[in-house]
């Protein structure tokens, strides 16, 4: 009977430990799932409010930025916090349609650096992302599939494209490239103003990203 407590026992000791190292795990996994969807000054002022014994309300609106981003509108929030390295500016105090519409405005901006004054108040957050994904990530060019073939076809882009009223498009750069005189337009942006054609869209590579996806959604 002592030598069957004593292997219960031992059973139940290496569950136990089996159970903190699970436990370690998630926890570590929703730390890292949480870093994901915060600026670097945001994880910096996360472990400053840990550090200071911080009171459970801070900790909890910092959780919230990053469930809100991670469930409501995660492609665009990783398509503009790449973009800016990890620094987005951040509305104070912060709400998730306050920062959609400082994401908006610097979407805007992005393209008015690319030589394209655009008017965006008319996308929604899905709309915002798909203009937002035509850019290339680097580069100075105009609109490229590379990005947006994860997560739009041809006739998807269109539609957004008609909601984006063109204000003006510059004609001329300085020797920096700083643009230096705008032509005024004032109707919807097309695939010509982008210098895209939908038919160069590479379909192959779109079918194959699909088809991963399934195959993830179904395992």
């Amino acid at each position: 009977m002592k030598i069957r407590i004593k292997q219960l026992e031992r059973r139940v000791s290496i569950l136990e430990a089996q159970a903190h190292v699970s436990a370690e795990a998630e926890a570590a996994a929703r730390i890292r799932e949480l870093c994901d969807f915060w600026t670097s000054s945001e994880i910096n002022e996360y472990v400053h409010f840990l550090e200071q014994d911080a009171d459970h309300h801070k900790l909890n609106e910092m959780v919230l930025r990053s469930t809100t981003r991670r469930e409501q509108y995660p492609n665009l929030w990783f398509g503009i916090h790449q973009r800016r390295g990890g620094d987005l500016a951040i509305p104070e105090p912060w709400s998730a349609e306050a920062e959609i519409e400082a994401i908006r405005d610097d979407v805007a901006l992005m393209w008015e650096w690319r030589g394209l004054a655009l008017n965006l108040d008319a996308l929604t957050t899905h709309d915002l992302t798909i203009l937002d994904y035509l850019q290339p990530k680097w580069s100075l060019g105009l609109a490229y599939w590379n990005r947006v073939k994860t997560i739009a076809t041809p006739t998807e882009i269109e539609a957004v494209l008609a909601k984006v009223l063109l204000v003006a498009r510059a004609i001329e750069r300085d020797k920096s490239g700083k643009i230096i005189s705008w032509e005024n337009i004032g109707r919807p942006l097309n695939w010509t103003d982008l210098k895209l054609d939908p038919d160069t869209f590479p379909w192959q590579e779109w079918r194959r990203l699909q088809d991963a996806r399934k195959n993830r959604d179904s395992t």
